[in-house]
Parts: structure tokens; sequence; C-alpha cells
């Protein structure tokens, strides 16, 4: 029972991140993005461009024209969208705690089919 409660927090945590959308019109992306401000490396991102293709991928470095992937390359000024990906804090304490309260209800009626815990006599 412990290592599936350890597997189910490790995918709570692991689950709760969103894409947030960059906003901005398309020349303000590319200008965040040549100078650095928008995406570092490590970063985990879908971009979408100006010919309706869609990438996601991670970050592994920036130069002033182009964004680097592990197997992509994407010039900026082909950027049309951007969301990253974020740690949602609130969502993670939300997901922990229900789950919490998941593996109490489920561990209390295990406890009560098996007459463990109950008062003796009665």
């Amino acid at each position: 029972m412990k290592r599936f409660t350890v597997a189910i927090l490790i995918i709570c945590v692991a689950g709760c991140t969103s894409l947030r959308p960059i906003t901005g019109r398309p020349s303000d992306l590319q200008q965040g993005l040549a100078s650095g401000e928008i995406l570092k490396s490590g970063d985990r991102v879908k971009i979408e461009t100006v010919d309706n293709k869609v990438y996601q991928f991670t970050v592994t470095s920036i130069e002033p024209k182009v964004i680097h992937g592990k197997h992509e390359s994407i010039a900026i000024d082909q950027i049309a969208s951007i969301q990253k990906r974020e740690f949602n804090r609130g969502h993670t304490l939300e997901l922990i705690g229900f789950t919490a309260l998941g593996i109490g209800v489920i561990l209390i009626v295990v406890g009560l089919t098996q007459g463990v815990g109950l008062p003796a006599g009665g």
C-alpha cells in the first residue's frame, strides 16, 4: 500500500503543469524571444508557426534568430504563438489533498470491512 501511495503522489506532482500562453503580437513575441526575455534553456514549450505547424519540445538553446530543441530548430520570425509549460502550485495542492482524502476513505472502508478498529462488544 505504501508503494501505491508513493506512486500516486509522484503522478500528482508530475502532472500538475499547464500550458500558459505568452501573449502579444507576433512581432512583440519575436522581439522578446530574440532578446532572451521570454524563454530560457530548459523551458517546455508549444509553438505554432505562421504556416500553422505545431511543435512541442524542451528548449535547449536560444540564438538571436532561432530557438533550438533536441530535434528541432525554429526561426523566431516564423513563430505565430507560444505556450510555455509551467508548474501550477494550486492544482498540485488540490490534487494531493483529494488524493490523500481518497486514500484515507479507502483505508477506512477496507478497515471496516475487515473488522479492524471496530470496538469490541456492543
